[in-house]
């Protein structure tokens, strides 16, 4: 895909209401990020119906795309609406985004990236992670910027079995040394690793080894 300049289209849509936003928006994102995202609007439409019309055609986008708004435009988008797995709703805590210092709107701009990025559920009928949502939700689940959320290694479920007592499948890396280690929708444990040496501290959950 290729973009309105000529070079490659960005992996990222932000879309927001009206053509302030979308400066505002566009002002920030290039300043702190480059050429990341492109931004775009929906035509400044006021009604859930005109919003999903004119959000329609980025559906087959094989990006990312993020509908930015602020919370006066809370209304608009329809709440039972099926949205494909790769487009996120994200509200930035303004009436209007167009208010909104640059720096917040970059911050929403990462969180919403998260959002998408840590998008993982638990699928009880075929017992694994689903990765678009839609199954259970895990236990104690956060999104950030800064967190990284992947499935260890066979060396790294075995260090961290010996560890917990339980076969992890899935960590999330947090923050200042703490890594959360599940067992399918559960958090099992805690691994707190120091800063600076290597002392770490565990948390288990007290579920059996299986």
């Amino acid at each position: 895909m290729r973009g309105s300049d000529g070079g490659p289209e960005p992996l990222v849509r932000i879309v927001v209401r009206s053509r302030s936003d979308a400066g505002a928006v566009g002002n920030a994102v290039r300043d702190y990020l480059g050429s990341e995202a492109r931004v775009d609007t929906l035509k400044g439409a006021r009604s859930p119906e005109e919003a999903l019309e004119r959000l329609r055609p980025h559906f087959s986008f094989r990006g990312l795309v993020i509908v930015m708004l602020g919370l006066d435009d809370r209304g608009i988008m329809p709440q039972d609406a099926p949205l494909p797995p790769n487009v996120v709703v994200h509200f930035l805590p303004r009436a209007r985004i167009r208010n909104a210092r640059p720096e917040m709107i970059v911050q929403h701009y990462l969180e919403a990236k998260a959002a998408f990025r840590m998008k993982v559920s638990w699928s009880p009928d075929v017992s694994a992670y689903i990765l678009a949502g839609g199954g259970e939700p895990l236990e104690g689940w956060e999104t950030s910027p800064r967190y990284d959320v992947y499935i260890p290694s066979p060396g790294m479920a075995a260090g961290l079995r010996e560890l917990c007592g339980v076969n992890p499948t899935l960590v999330v890396k947090k923050l200042e040394g703490v890594q959360a280690v599940y067992r399918g929708p559960y958090m099992v444990a805690t691994v707190t690793f120091a800063e600076k040496g290597s002392d770490f501290r565990v948390e288990a959950r007290g579920l059996e080894a299986d």
